[in-house]
């Protein structure tokens, strides 16, 4: 399926709509504030696999050039124990650099519908948890999202971005994806900078940017496969954070994002709003199994006539009331 083929579904609360229509943007969300408690780390524990066999060897073959007394130490202390604490403290290192750079990765989800019946009544486990109140769900052409994206770069000061699906099997992933380029990327790096360690030299790297670009955008894309059913697509932008001044790349050529917040059980949600008009790419908006469908689809296509939308209306048939 081609990405112009793909239909993709952004769900939310009436509140959430209501924003969303009235600012004609959508929000992304600073990655520390999403649903899933590994987000962003679970794909450290992907570069620990690929890392540490390599490390460990590199550790037994240094211990064997080292003295004895050194070669006791290290021995004493456990050489797969350091080849632990190398490999973990190599992948700090990139995560580092990603937080050390006066920008903050933003997440807009969206989910893919893969089958008529997803497209027509969206999945019940997303109404179930995004849309508390029986919910809504705005549909998308992926193409759209892409272009919009294009141009929210160019006018903005983002230091990065990316859209795609995020990846549920990382070790099935072809060698030709984008995906598998970028966790090579990383585990290159990665070994350059243990390279460095055990010849005793600075890590110098070539192309910083680059290389923190490739981590976040590996990052981004990985996520536990507990989540599978929601077959998420993903927009991720690293931004400037508000009080950093003018943007480095293009000077005062592109506009700084200033950081919002809203508030979730207390707690302060930074994000960020992209898109200067989302409604044109507004296919459709389903709305959520509830007792109240048909009033809340009346509702909707009076509000669209009053501002004059022209976006479809539909109500979903999962026989379920929140």
């Amino acid at each position: 399926m081609s990405i112009s083929d793909t239909k993709l579904y952004h769900y939310t609360t009436c509140e959430g709509l209501l924003g969303i229509l009235n600012s004609k943007a959508l929000w992304a969300t600073h990655y520390k504030c999403l649903n899933d408690s590994k987000e962003f780390i679970y794909a450290s524990e992907i570069v620990y696999r690929d890392l540490y066999p390599i490390i460990l060897e590199m550790t037994r073959s240094a211990a064997a050039t080292m003295s004895r007394p050194e070669r006791e130490v290290l021995e004493i202390l456990g050489i797969e124990d350091q080849a632990k604490d190398i490999t973990n403290i190599t992948i700090s290192i990139f995560y580092e650099s990603m937080n050390g750079i006066n920008t903050r990765p933003f997440i807009l989800s969206f989910f893919q519908g893969n089958t008529v019946e997803v497209q027509n009544d969206g999945l019940l486990s997303l109404w179930r948890g995004y849309g508390s109140d029986g919910g809504y769900a705005l549909e998308f052409d992926a193409s759209s999202i892409e272009a919009l994206m294009k141009t929210e770069y160019s006018k903005y000061a983002h230091a990065g971005w990316g859209f795609g699906p995020v990846v549920y099997e990382p070790d099935a992933q072809p060698d030709t994806t984008d995906y598998h380029k970028y966790r090579q990327r990383v585990v290159g790096d990665a070994m350059e900078i243990v390279k460095c360690h055990f010849e005793g030299r600075k890590y110098s790297p070539t192309d910083t940017d680059k290389s923190v670009k490739a981590f976040l955008n590996f990052i981004a894309m990985s996520k536990n496969a507990g989540f599978k059913e929601e077959n998420e697509w993903r927009v991720w932008v690293q931004t400037y954070e508000e009080n950093f001044g003018s943007d480095p790349e293009s000077g005062a050529s592109r506009e700084m994002k200033k950081y919002q917040y809203r508030n979730r059980r207390g707690l302060f949600i930074p994000y960020v709003t992209l898109f200067d008009n989302i409604i044109p790419a507004i296919k459709k908006i389903i709305v959520g199994p509830h007792t109240e469908k048909e009033l809340r689809a009346e509702m909707i296509n009076a509000y669209c006539r009053n501002y004059g939308l022209q976006i479809k209306v539909s109500q979903s048939q999962i026989p379920y009331t929140s």
